[in-house]
């Protein structure tokens, strides 16, 4: 066999020496690692033929040799070295990657400088990890922009990161994922703040809307510290970055929307527009399915995010509240207001005549013919009390003014007309 000549010395050795001077970008990609005492784990193919370039008479000859179960078993029994195989192509993100990163994190780099040569060779392997990370983690239509760069402008980078999106989308907001300069994994949900993409970057004003309109929501990024790097594995780690991503999904999209828009105007008066209902609207829950990883969080498709619906239904009280001092009603003006969660509709309100209305609030920022989703609660409550029942569905809502464009049905309207489709379902077993 042409690896007799290697003894568990010169493994040893190799590893020592690949410690010290890097992985080759084209032994990054490996399925088979082999872990040794000090607990890093190495390219099979590569540490061993540079284990056979230390045996006796074989200095600096190049072994060739493909990798297959009888190879792998005498460095694994013979030698007495495990073998991890990675179905990634890649081992996992390990401490000393990310340590690499610190080490040399925002410092100037030099080519002419061979401790900079040999910091940038340690640092390939997470920067080729994380890009793996971003390519196993996309949800159903979603891409990853790959970044195989570890500095700019003169200077180790002070963090890794990939951007990932919708390929239609404007490319302004994205999910990213990475390591950062605090030594940790992290998800966040970002806009483009830095001009140096050909998308070009946001305005201050669509920088602040982001901001605001993101801080504002259920939001929080996904930190991962090192410690906890070391009881992950590539499974955990893809699993809860999907999880990560879909929970956001819908939070996405309305960033994305927000924006999108042509422009930011400055704060007028309330302008609101009538409009009549859609003659069709869009439908996701019988799309086609892919099952590749898309899951549609229903719940958050029913609330899209609190600052959201908060913002719709303070909007309709306000316009409630005008409504009836216009009419004369100025006794029924503070009593109209914001209903508990759990009610089965969001405002009480009242009609011209002082009648007690119920008022359903469902905003979207995003076009007319999106479709809006009920709870059972909510469903419940139409139809026990349809005399007095008018939902205001909010769409292209503007955050900065308050702008919007709208339409209202009766409980007639939607009982009769409108298709209620399920979205998830109780499962029990009847008695």
């Amino acid at each position: 066999m042409k690896l007799n000549p290697i003894e568990r010395e010169h493994i040893l050795n190799a590893g020592e020496h690949i410690d010290l001077n890097g992985i080759p970008d084209n032994y990054l990609s490996n399925n088979y690692w082999v872990k040794l005492p000090n607990g890093r784990e190495y390219p099979f193919k590569y540490l061993t033929r540079i284990a056979f370039q230390m045996t006796e008479g074989h200095d600096g000859e190049w072994l060739d040799f493909q990798s297959n179960e009888s190879y792998r078993g005498y460095i694994e029994n013979e030698l007495k070295f495990p073998i991890n195989y990675y179905k990634e192509g890649v081992n996992f993100i390990t401490i000393e990657d990310i340590e690499n990163l610190e080490s040399v994190k925002g410092e100037k780099y030099r080519k002419s400088d061979v401790e900079n040569l040999r910091a940038g060779r340690l640092l390939k392997p997470l920067v080729f990890k994380v890009n793996k990370w971003a390519e196993y983690s996309l949800i159903e239509d979603f891409e990853f922009r790959k970044d195989n760069r570890w500095q700019w402008s003169g200077s180790f980078k002070p963090y890794l990161w990939i951007r990932i999106y919708r390929p239609s989308s404007s490319k302004k907001v994205f999910f990213t994922l990475g390591a950062s300069n605090e030594g940790c994994l992290f998800c966040e949900l970002d806009c483009l703040r830095s001009n140096y993409a050909k998308t070009g970057v946001l305005s201050i004003d669509q920088q602040n809307l982001f901001d605001f309109y993101r801080n504002k929501s259920d939001y929080s990024a996904l930190i991962i510290p090192k410690e906890e790097v070391r009881s992950l594995n590539w499974n955990k780690l893809i699993a809860k970055t999907t999880s990560y991503f879909n929970k956001y999904l819908v939070l996405y999209d309305e960033l994305e929307n927000i924006i999108s828009s042509k422009h930011i105007e400055k704060k007028e008066e309330n302008n609101i527009v009538l409009e009549v209902s859609p003659a069709l609207t869009k439908s996701y829950v019988y799309k086609k399915r892919t099952y590749k990883g898309k899951i549609i969080d229903w719940s958050k498709k029913q609330t899209t995010s609190k600052f959201l619906g908060d913002s719709g239904e303070d909007f309709v009280v306000d316009f409630e509240k005008d409504k009836l001092m216009k009419a004369g009603l100025m006794n029924k003006v503070e009593l109209v207001c914001r209903e508990k969660d759990g009610s089965g509709y969001d405002i009480k309100s009242f009609d011209l005549h002082g009648n007690e209305i119920h008022i359903e609030v469902k905003t979207t920022t995003g076009k007319k013919d999106e479709p809006f989703y009920f709870s059972i609660n909510e469903r419940d409550f139409l139809e026990e009390h349809p005399e007095n029942y008018f939902l205001y569905r909010l769409y292209e809502f503007k955050f900065n003014p308050n702008r919007t464009k709208y339409y209202i049905l009766n409980a007639n309207d939607l009982i009769e007309k409108w298709e209620f489709k399920p979205t998830n379902f109780e499962v029990s077993k009847p008695s």
